[in-house]
Parts: structure tokens; sequence; C-alpha cells
């Protein structure tokens, strides 16, 4: 997990009401997280539990492009291991 790139993308925020902490984002900071996510799903993840993920860029390639991955980054606060 990685808690410190979050902690310093989220440094300085206030907690909203359910606790949560929100980073400003940048385009810059979007692209970077965008390509880590890539490159953590290119290398990280093994070839047996990506293939739902490689059947989806073949036949709906649209669903699974760049804003689609900033959802579950957002989610994630930017964690890359868990938008994965």
């Amino acid at each position: 997990i990685d808690s410190k790139m979050t902690s310093e993308l989220t440094k300085g925020q206030v907690p909203d009401v359910y606790g949560q902490v929100h980073p400003v984002e940048s385009d810059d900071m979007m692209k970077q997280k965008l390509e880590e996510l890539q490159t953590f799903l290119d290398q990280e993840i093994p070839l047996d539990d990506k293939q739902e993920w490689m059947q989806a860029q073949a036949k709906c390639p649209e669903l699974v492009n760049g804003s689609f991955q900033l959802q579950f980054l957002r989610c994630e606060v930017y964690n890359v291991d868990l938008a994965a």
C-alpha cells in the first residue's frame, strides 16, 4: 500500500464530514497516477489474475480508458495498489 504517497497528496487537507481527506487534483498528478496504475496493471498483476481486464480491453476499450481508471484512483485516494 502506497500510504506515503497518499499522505503526501493529502498533506494539509482537512478531513470531510466522513473523516476522509482528498487531494487537490492537478493535471500532472493525475497523469502521473494514471501512468503508475497502467504500469502496475501491466507489470505487477500476474497474467492469470487479469484475464477479465484483458478481455475488457479487447472488447470494450472505451470502458477501460483513462477516465474509467481515474474513477478507481479517486475512489482509493490515488492509491494505485488498491485502485488496480
